[in-house]
């Protein structure tokens, strides 16, 4: 009796995996760093679809990944290593589409851009590291996804000048 309660308790542990944001993956396959540290964890859904996390050797998620027809599809996600949010960009078939969104390692927004097949498109802003996300370039790009207008302002949010010309 006392051996079957602690097989009991250790395959109830074993059989809780965390498939947090919708893993339910058939596979696990794990990596690790040479000093033991996790790596990374990839979970596959099936032949077409699966989770890679990846991590920073002090433990901190790296990025999270997801894989359809082994190119990138969906929200993914970039972290900085003490944790906050670096990037998150929509894909769709491998490519950058729609609203991108960029962070200081303070994790207040950066910059904001909108691409449709992989390039810059319309219109973008930086901000000023700070909790008011106050813009600091107002940017318009063109077909190719070069900025080709931008309009500045102070870290008050005071317009300074614009560079380049509207089109």
């Amino acid at each position: 009796m006392k051996v079957f309660i602690p097989i009991s308790i250790t395959f109830l542990l074993i059989s809780c995996k965390d498939y947090s944001n919708n893993t339910s993956s058939n596979i696990e396959v794990k990596e690790l760093y040479d000093n033991g540290a996790l790596k990374s964890i990839t979970f596959y859904k099936d032949e077409l679809h699966k989770r890679k996390i990846s991590y920073f050797q002090n433990g901190e998620i790296e990025s999270i990944f997801n894989y359809k027809n082994d190119l990138l599809e969906g929200e993914q996600l970039w972290f900085h290593e003490n944790g906050t949010l670096d990037q998150k960009v929509p894909y769709v078939e491998g490519q950058r589409n729609g609203n991108a969104y960029f962070f200081y390692p303070s994790g207040t927004l950066k910059h904001t851009r909108h691409f449709k097949d992989d390039i810059a498109v319309i219109v973008g802003a930086d901000y000023w590291d700070g909790p008011l996300n106050i813009v600091k370039s107002s940017l318009r790009f063109n077909d190719s996804g070069r900025i080709y207008y931008k309009k500045n302002f102070d870290s008050n949010g005071k317009f300074i000048d614009e560079e380049g010309k509207r089109e």
